[in-house]
Protein backbone atom coordinates (compact mmCIF):
# COMPACT_ATOMS: atom_id res chain seq x y z
CA UNK A 1 0.00 0.00 0.00
CA UNK A 2 1.38 3.42 -0.94
CA UNK A 3 1.48 6.32 1.51
CA UNK A 4 -1.34 8.20 -0.27
CA UNK A 5 -3.49 5.04 -0.22
CA UNK A 6 -2.84 4.76 3.52
CA UNK A 7 -3.93 8.37 4.10
CA UNK A 8 -7.09 7.71 2.04
CA UNK A 9 -7.77 4.51 3.96
CA UNK A 10 -7.34 6.12 7.40
CA UNK A 11 -9.36 9.22 6.63
CA UNK A 12 -12.32 7.11 5.53
CA UNK A 13 -12.46 4.98 8.68
CA UNK A 14 -15.60 5.93 10.68
CA UNK A 15 -14.03 4.54 13.86
CA UNK A 16 -11.37 7.27 13.87
CA UNK A 17 -14.00 9.95 14.47
CA UNK A 18 -14.93 8.24 17.76
CA UNK A 19 -11.44 8.73 19.20
CA UNK A 20 -11.16 11.86 21.31
CA UNK A 21 -8.46 13.41 23.44
CA UNK A 22 -5.60 15.88 23.64
CA UNK A 23 -2.44 13.80 23.79
CA UNK A 24 -1.12 11.29 21.27
CA UNK A 25 2.09 9.25 21.17
CA UNK A 26 3.12 8.26 17.65
CA UNK A 27 5.62 5.44 17.04
CA UNK A 28 6.57 4.94 13.43
CA UNK A 29 9.50 3.94 11.25
CA UNK A 30 11.60 5.97 8.86
CA UNK A 31 10.69 9.45 10.08
CA UNK A 32 7.29 9.39 8.38
CA UNK A 33 4.61 12.00 9.11
CA UNK A 34 1.64 10.95 7.00
CA UNK A 35 -0.22 9.11 9.85
CA UNK A 36 -0.61 12.52 11.47
CA UNK A 37 -2.58 13.93 8.55
CA UNK A 38 -5.86 12.25 9.59
CA UNK A 39 -4.94 12.16 13.30
CA UNK A 40 -4.30 15.92 13.45
CA UNK A 41 -8.08 16.42 13.40
CA UNK A 42 -8.36 14.85 16.85
CA UNK A 43 -5.21 15.69 18.85
CA UNK A 44 -3.37 18.89 19.78
CA UNK A 45 -0.30 17.50 21.54
CA UNK A 46 1.78 14.84 19.80
CA UNK A 47 4.95 13.09 20.95
CA UNK A 48 6.83 11.49 18.07
CA UNK A 49 9.03 8.52 19.00
CA UNK A 50 11.79 7.20 16.72
CA UNK A 51 14.37 4.51 17.37
CA UNK A 52 17.35 6.02 15.59
CA UNK A 53 19.06 9.39 15.51
CA UNK A 54 18.85 9.82 11.73
CA UNK A 55 15.05 9.64 11.77
CA UNK A 56 14.91 12.14 14.62
CA UNK A 57 17.16 14.52 12.70
CA UNK A 58 15.00 14.23 9.56
CA UNK A 59 11.80 14.84 11.51
CA UNK A 60 13.31 17.89 13.18
CA UNK A 61 14.38 19.27 9.79
CA UNK A 62 10.87 18.83 8.41
CA UNK A 63 9.19 20.34 11.45
CA UNK A 64 11.54 23.34 11.26
CA UNK A 65 11.06 23.71 7.47
CA UNK A 66 14.74 23.19 6.74
CA UNK A 67 15.86 23.54 3.11
CA UNK A 68 17.04 19.90 2.97
CA UNK A 69 14.01 18.40 4.71
CA UNK A 70 12.07 15.64 2.99
CA UNK A 71 9.10 17.01 1.04
CA UNK A 72 5.81 15.51 2.24
CA UNK A 73 3.68 18.12 0.46
CA UNK A 74 2.24 15.64 -2.07
CA UNK A 75 0.47 13.78 0.74
CA UNK A 76 -0.92 16.96 2.27
CA UNK A 77 -2.10 18.04 -1.18
CA UNK A 78 -3.69 14.65 -1.75
CA UNK A 79 -5.63 14.88 1.52
CA UNK A 80 -6.56 18.55 1.06
CA UNK A 81 -7.88 17.97 -2.45
CA UNK A 82 -10.27 15.33 -1.15
CA UNK A 83 -11.51 17.61 1.62
CA UNK A 84 -11.54 20.92 -0.23
CA UNK A 85 -9.08 22.61 2.14
CA UNK A 86 -5.71 24.34 1.80
CA UNK A 87 -2.91 21.79 2.03
CA UNK A 88 -0.31 24.13 3.52
CA UNK A 89 -2.58 24.98 6.46
CA UNK A 90 -2.90 21.28 7.34
CA UNK A 91 0.87 20.82 7.03
CA UNK A 92 1.52 23.75 9.36
CA UNK A 93 -1.03 22.38 11.82
CA UNK A 94 0.73 19.02 11.91
CA UNK A 95 4.07 20.75 12.50
CA UNK A 96 2.51 22.78 15.32
CA UNK A 97 0.96 19.87 17.19
CA UNK A 98 4.25 17.91 17.29
CA UNK A 99 5.49 19.10 20.68
CA UNK A 100 8.43 16.73 21.14
CA UNK A 101 10.50 14.24 19.17
CA UNK A 102 12.25 11.62 21.29
CA UNK A 103 14.34 8.52 20.85
CA UNK A 104 12.95 5.28 22.24
CA UNK A 105 14.30 1.83 22.99
CA UNK A 106 11.70 -0.78 23.90
CA UNK A 107 14.34 -3.07 25.42
CA UNK A 108 14.69 -0.57 28.30
CA UNK A 109 12.42 -0.51 31.34
CA UNK A 110 11.67 3.13 30.51
CA UNK A 111 11.81 3.21 26.70
CA UNK A 112 12.29 7.01 26.61
CA UNK A 113 14.85 7.20 29.41
CA UNK A 114 15.66 9.71 30.87
CA UNK A 115 12.33 11.29 29.88
CA UNK A 116 9.29 9.86 31.65
CA UNK A 117 6.20 10.24 29.51
CA UNK A 118 2.79 10.84 31.12
CA UNK A 119 -0.14 8.63 30.20
CA UNK A 120 -1.92 9.73 27.04
CA UNK A 121 -5.30 9.40 25.34
CA UNK A 122 -4.06 7.52 22.29
CA UNK A 123 -1.04 5.67 20.93
CA UNK A 124 -0.45 5.18 17.21
CA UNK A 125 1.80 2.20 16.47
CA UNK A 126 2.87 1.99 12.86
CA UNK A 127 4.55 -1.21 11.63
CA UNK A 128 7.17 -1.13 14.39
CA UNK A 129 6.90 -4.31 16.41
CA UNK A 130 7.27 -6.71 13.50
CA UNK A 131 10.45 -4.91 12.45
CA UNK A 132 12.22 -4.45 15.78
CA UNK A 133 11.15 -7.76 17.41
CA UNK A 134 13.03 -11.03 16.97
CA UNK A 135 10.45 -13.30 18.60
CA UNK A 136 6.75 -13.33 19.46
CA UNK A 137 7.71 -12.99 23.12
CA UNK A 138 9.48 -9.74 22.20
CA UNK A 139 6.27 -8.48 20.61
CA UNK A 140 4.28 -9.19 23.78
CA UNK A 141 6.87 -7.55 26.04
CA UNK A 142 7.12 -4.43 23.90
CA UNK A 143 3.37 -4.15 23.38
CA UNK A 144 2.88 -4.23 27.17
CA UNK A 145 5.39 -1.38 27.59
CA UNK A 146 3.70 0.68 24.90
CA UNK A 147 0.31 0.01 26.50
CA UNK A 148 1.64 1.38 29.78
CA UNK A 149 1.51 4.86 28.22
CA UNK A 150 -2.26 4.69 27.79
CA UNK A 151 -4.85 6.02 30.17
CA UNK A 152 -7.69 3.64 31.08
CA UNK A 153 -10.15 4.01 28.24
CA UNK A 154 -7.39 5.22 25.92
CA UNK A 155 -7.12 4.00 22.34
CA UNK A 156 -4.43 2.10 20.51
CA UNK A 157 -4.33 2.55 16.74
CA UNK A 158 -2.17 -0.24 15.39
CA UNK A 159 -1.06 -0.41 11.78
CA UNK A 160 0.49 -3.83 11.19
CA UNK A 161 1.52 -6.15 8.37
CA UNK A 162 0.31 -9.76 8.44
CA UNK A 163 2.53 -12.61 7.26
CA UNK A 164 5.37 -10.29 6.34
CA UNK A 165 8.90 -11.69 6.15
CA UNK A 166 11.11 -8.92 4.73
CA UNK A 167 11.33 -5.51 3.12
CA UNK A 168 14.09 -3.83 1.13
CA UNK A 169 15.44 -0.30 0.89
CA UNK A 170 17.68 0.00 -2.13
CA UNK A 171 20.17 -2.86 -1.88
CA UNK A 172 19.54 -3.41 1.83
CA UNK A 173 17.39 -6.36 2.90
CA UNK A 174 15.63 -6.27 6.30
CA UNK A 175 14.00 -9.13 8.19
CA UNK A 176 10.40 -8.78 9.42
CA UNK A 177 8.93 -11.00 12.13
CA UNK A 178 5.96 -12.90 10.75
CA UNK A 179 2.74 -12.01 12.59
CA UNK A 180 -0.77 -13.20 11.84
CA UNK A 181 -4.21 -11.90 12.74
CA UNK A 182 -4.91 -14.56 15.40
CA UNK A 183 -1.68 -13.84 17.29
CA UNK A 184 -2.17 -10.05 17.29
CA UNK A 185 -5.81 -10.27 18.40
CA UNK A 186 -4.97 -12.66 21.24
CA UNK A 187 -2.03 -10.52 22.36
CA UNK A 188 -4.18 -7.39 22.54
CA UNK A 189 -6.96 -9.14 24.44
CA UNK A 190 -4.53 -10.75 26.89
CA UNK A 191 -3.02 -7.33 27.68
CA UNK A 192 -6.46 -5.89 28.40
CA UNK A 193 -7.74 -4.34 25.20
CA UNK A 194 -11.22 -4.48 23.75
CA UNK A 195 -10.88 -4.51 19.96
CA UNK A 196 -13.27 -2.07 18.35
CA UNK A 197 -12.44 -2.46 14.66
CA UNK A 198 -10.12 -4.42 12.39
CA UNK A 199 -9.84 -3.23 8.80
CA UNK A 200 -7.87 -5.41 6.40
CA UNK A 201 -6.36 -4.43 3.09
CA UNK A 202 -5.13 -7.28 0.90
CA UNK A 203 -1.83 -6.89 -0.89
CA UNK A 204 -2.41 -5.70 -4.45
CA UNK A 205 1.16 -5.46 -5.74
CA UNK A 206 3.62 -8.23 -6.55
CA UNK A 207 6.60 -5.90 -6.20
CA UNK A 208 9.58 -7.66 -4.63
CA UNK A 209 10.46 -4.75 -2.32
CA UNK A 210 8.39 -6.33 0.46
CA UNK A 211 6.72 -9.59 1.36
CA UNK A 212 3.35 -9.60 3.17
CA UNK A 213 -0.27 -10.74 2.73
CA UNK A 214 -2.31 -7.95 4.30
CA UNK A 215 -2.10 -4.60 5.98
CA UNK A 216 -4.36 -4.20 8.99
CA UNK A 217 -5.53 -1.14 10.88
CA UNK A 218 -6.69 -2.12 14.34
CA UNK A 219 -8.41 0.21 16.80
CA UNK A 220 -8.59 -1.06 20.37
CA UNK A 221 -9.48 0.51 23.72
CA UNK A 222 -7.65 -0.16 26.99
CA UNK A 223 -10.02 -1.54 29.63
Amino acid sequence: MTSDELVYWCEDLPALSCIKGEHLICLSIGGIVFPLIPLSEFFNDVTMLEFNDICIKELEKWRNTHDTAHDWSHLFKFSAERKGEEWNKREEKVKTIIKRILKYDLTKENPTDPVVLPKVDCVYLGCCLEIISKTHDDVLTMLKKISGWLKPGGHLIMYVTFNATYFTVGEHHFHVLKLDEAFVIKALRDIGYKIETIDLEERKSNHEAASYDHFALIIAVMQ
